[in-house]
């Protein structure tokens, strides 16, 4: 086999034809999967001895390494051994899969308990050894090099792990933190399961702890209230599956869904909110999806988004808590009342039956009268209110509100409109630049992202919602996900907890699965930045040939928008800031591929994935 060609065809197309495969990198698939280094040109027989002694600069960074395979899952959270991302676990990973240590673990010390043959127990593992093979005795200090136990295994230590699993179950917690959640909503009963030991580490008592924090309160604040929330809906995932109906005819939409969503749940790890002044200092076009800057969100006041969204569109979602912003909050009974006088209501059923033509994701209209009793009825299935007209008034967030790059999409609305919404388009641009949600408790959505690559903005009227976002991908990960069979992306999603009267504010592109904690009503708008409209072309050119990214068909109104919003950009019309004029060159090239469905036009050749940095764009020639 001609390995050179094969490393070429790899590199060029993320495609492996002998596996039959999508490769994400080519050097490591040819070397663990063929045995064959295209870099030394030579066979491999012991892949993890040629890549340690032979590799020891990493080819994604170009930084030295001393052992090439911990520097990829340390840093890159990678394996090349295994050929897979985002490994969370980056010790429990390597010691169990690879046998290989880390730092002081990597030293291996022979038993000095007499008549034992092990000479080669790593030292993190000796009190394991003793506890197994010598009735639980306390390993000797001798038995280290420095003729002590490190702390990590001292009593001390042990103590407060054996604490940690005896503490109180958190209800404990959320009694005493009192009026600092909103959570009377979500009654509990005396024989219902308490709820999970938190993941990472987290117990009540750090919750607490966190929680009365002063100084860099708002963060830490933050962080606790959002790892609550998790844990709350944790349970309440758990008591869904545990009452779902067993040997029913047919399955219905929950029994197909909820399982899916809880292992993405599961994946999750937890955000990193900063400040405004830390966003403020990154340079987020070239660390967007650096592994230190992916898992974070900003937690501002009004303000402090009002000067971020003047400078250009997010890189990472922005969150004004409540207490942050100004506003009247709708309440749900007000807008209970509102809905009665409706003749229907599209209602989003998750007792439907599973059908394979895809009927069942479609919502079902139902006379308002009858959404109002499944709505309100405790013991029956969650249901979703969507597609719903906007009631409340001044509904653009305040931060957003008179930046004239954002209201060109709300500015560029069809005038000539007729007719009804169908069924297959439940909504289009115009409907969507204000929007009403009402969910039920319990009701969730499956990843996806907004369609045409707009900027979200939601804010939580009563109720509670945790929102679970995906880092920024890359296009090696947004590809992977598209053409494959996974209902989400590779990297691990994050959460961020929304309570009555929280603003979030999500960059375009963004892939979301949200979580109604309990019934929750929010008022939300959509947005383009007229700055960046390329990007609102690439994504929306990206959505159509990969529907399944999004859960919204192409809008009726989008060509018609572009077109005219071209015509203001040619004209340079001052009521807008506009990119460059080599974007207007790329924007009216890739505005053709749209209107006439190609992949290729005048010499520009459109990727079949999008490309995040528009630079890469420039250099096609044009």
């Amino acid at each position: 086999m001609d390995y050179g060609s094969l490393y070429d065809r790899i590199s060029s197309n993320h495609y492996c034809p002998d596996c039959e495969s999508n490769v994400v990198r080519a050097l490591y698939h040819l070397i663990c999967c063929h045995k064959y280094c295209p870099t030394c040109e030579i066979r491999v027989e012991n892949v993890q001895e040629h890549l340690i002694n032979a590799h020891p600069h990493c080819s994604e960074c170009s930084k030295p390494a001393d052992n090439i395979i911990i520097h990829l899952v340390e840093s890159h959270r990678y394996c090349p051994l295994c050929d897979i991302d985002n490994i969370g676990h980056v010790s429990q990973h390597l010691t169990k899969s690879h046998k290989i240590y880390r730092r002081k673990v990597r030293e291996k010390l022979k038993c000095q308990r007499g008549g034992c043959p092990e000479n080669s127990i790593p030292i993190g593992h000796i009190p394991k050894h003793y506890k197994d093979y010598h009735d639980g005795e306390t390993p000797p200090p001798d038995q280290y090099p420095s003729g002590k136990r490190p702390h990590k295994y001292n009593d001390g230590a042990r103590a407060r792990k054996k604490a940690r699993r005896e503490d109180p179950p958190l209800e404990g917690a959320l009694a005493d933190i009192g009026s600092t959640l909103p959570i009377q909503n979500s009654p509990q009963t005396q024989n219902e399961p308490s709820l999970p030991e938190a993941k990472h580490g987290w117990n009540s008592q750090h919750l607490q702890a966190e929680l009365q924090t002063s100084g860099d309160g708002r963060r830490r604040r933050r962080r606790a209230l959002t790892e609550l929330a998790a844990q709350r809906c944790c349970d309440q995932i758990r008591r869904q599956l545990s009452d779902l109906p067993q040997g029913g005819h047919g399955l219905t939409r929950l029994e197909k869904e909820l399982p899916q969503y809880e292992c993405e749940f599961l994946r999750r790890l937890p955000g990193d909110p900063i400040t405004y002044e830390e966003y403020a200092a990154v340079d987020w076009e070239s660390h967007a999806t650096d592994t230190d800057f992916r898992y974070k969100y900003v937690v501002c006041s009004s303000e402090e988004a009002h000067k971020i969204l003047q400078a250009g569109t997010p890189a990472i979602p922005l969150l004004i808590p409540g207490e942050d912003s100004p506003g009247r909050v709708l309440t749900r009974d007000e807008y209970l009342r509102y809905l009665s006088t409706k003749p229907t209501i599209d209602v989003h059923k998750y007792d439907t039956r599973v059908d394979e033509t895809g009927k069942y994701l479609l919502p079902e209209k139902m006379k308002s009268a009858d959404a109002m009793r499944v709505f309100q009825n405790q013991e029956g299935w969650p249901v979703n209110f969507l597609n719903l007209d906007l009631y409340k008034q001044n509904e653009i967030p305040p931060c957003i509100a008179n930046i004239p790059a954002f209201s060109i999409l709300r500015d560029t609305r069809e005038q000539n409109q007729s007719g009804k919404r169908s069924r297959s388009q439940p909504s289009d641009l115009s409907s969507c630049v204000g929007f009403q949600i009402f969910g039920k408790t319990g009701v969730f959505s499956l990843p996806h992202r907004d369609h045409h690559g707009v900027i979200t903005t939601v804010l939580c009227e009563e109720g509670e919602k945790l929102w679970l976002i995906y880092p920024e991908l890359t296009d090696e990960e947004l590809h992977t996900w598209a053409i494959g069979l996974d209902i989400a992306p590779r990297p691990a999603p994050y959460a961020i907890y929304l309570s009555p009267g929280d603003l979030l504010i999500q960059p375009p592109g963004r892939v979301h699965a949200p979580y109604s904690i309990t019934d929750v009503l929010m008022t939300g708008t959509m947005h383009w930045d007229s700055r960046n409209m390329v990007r609102v072309l690439l994504l929306s050119l990206y959505e159509r040939d990969h529907p399944k990214i999004t859960n919204e068909e192409p809008a009726r109104e989008f060509s018609r928008k572009l077109e005219y919003i071209q015509s203001l950009w040619d004209d340079g019309a001052k009521a807008y800031p506009w990119g460059t004029k080599e974007e207007l060159a790329v924007f009216s090239q890739l505005r053709k591929v749209w209107e006439t469905g190609k992949r290729k036009l005048k010499g520009l050749a459109v990727p079949t994935m999008p490309l995040s940095i528009l630079d890469r764009y420039l250099k096609l020639g044009l």
